[in-house]
């Protein structure tokens, strides 16, 4: 499908980790940020039948996101 419906431009993401982990290994956790520019872009695209109107869907990335991981290990 090398369409213009089905074209995107180029693009970069950037992601950020902070990981810390204790000693002995047990305790660990970390900080994170997911797409830092905030980009949009997809993921996926579809195209529909000309019997239903030929339009183009898909689905997007997720955009900017930010957490924090925590775990113990037994």
């Amino acid at each position: 499908f090398n369409t213009d419906a089905f074209a995107q431009n180029g693009y970069a993401l950037f992601n950020a980790f902070l990981n810390y982990e204790n000693d002995d290994g047990r305790l660990f956790g970390g900080l994170f940020v997911k797409n830092i520019g905030n980009k949009h872009y997809w993921i996926a695209k579809h195209g529909a039948p000309v019997s239903v109107g030929a339009f183009v869907y898909g689905q997007s990335a997720a955009p900017r996101t930010a957490g924090i991981r925590v775990g113990y290990r037994l």
